[in-house]
């Protein structure tokens, strides 16, 4: 159970609450970029080494809503399938390019680019994308939800059963 409070703490500096203690820890550690945002540094606190230890289970339970698609990594990102990323599915052979794209780099004139996806991606992951809804820049920025419940927001109930249901307790 504590983790799964520690994964709130996590949690709220990962989405930048303005929560009390997400604003003393950013305020006092969180001048890093996003990348490093919860790994620990040598001789910080006991408090937010605990907190950064969560990172896993934030990375599990997060899921990219994406809207324009820019900033949401096409198979790094938790964002087509409820609980497992492009990656997980299988590949085919990627360039570095692709490797790093967005979902908006799939993308082409308001559908997807089935051609080119068709040697990058396993069938299923075409399937699950023709039910989708191909981002649009048109549509807003993409933004992080919690993909541990069926609702987007974070709970420590919603944590701690991702938690035992991962084994990470």
């Amino acid at each position: 159970m504590n983790r799964a409070f520690g994964a709130k703490l996590s949690w709220n500096l990962v989405i930048g609450s303005k929560s009390l203690w997400a604003n003393v820890l950013q305020y006092k550690y969180m001048i890093r970029s996003d990348e490093d945002l919860l790994n620990v540094q040598p001789g910080e606190s006991k408090v937010l080494r605990f907190i950064c230890q969560q990172k896993d289970i934030v990375q599990s339970g997060t899921k990219m809503a994406d809207k324009g698609g820019g900033s949401v990594s096409f198979i790094k990102d938790c964002w087509l399938f409820k609980d497992a990323r492009i990656m997980d599915k299988g590949l085919m052979s990627l360039s570095i390019e692709e490797a790093s794209s967005s979902v908006a780099d799939w993308g082409q004139n308001g559908t997807w680019n089935y051609s080119r996806l068709a040697d990058v991606v396993v069938t299923d992951v075409i399937r699950e994308l023709m039910a989708s809804i191909p981002a649009s820049h048109a549509a807003g920025n993409d933004i992080i939800t919690w993909g541990a419940n069926s609702h987007g927001m974070f709970t420590v109930k919603s944590s701690y059963f991702l938690i035992v249901k991962t084994n990470h307790g």
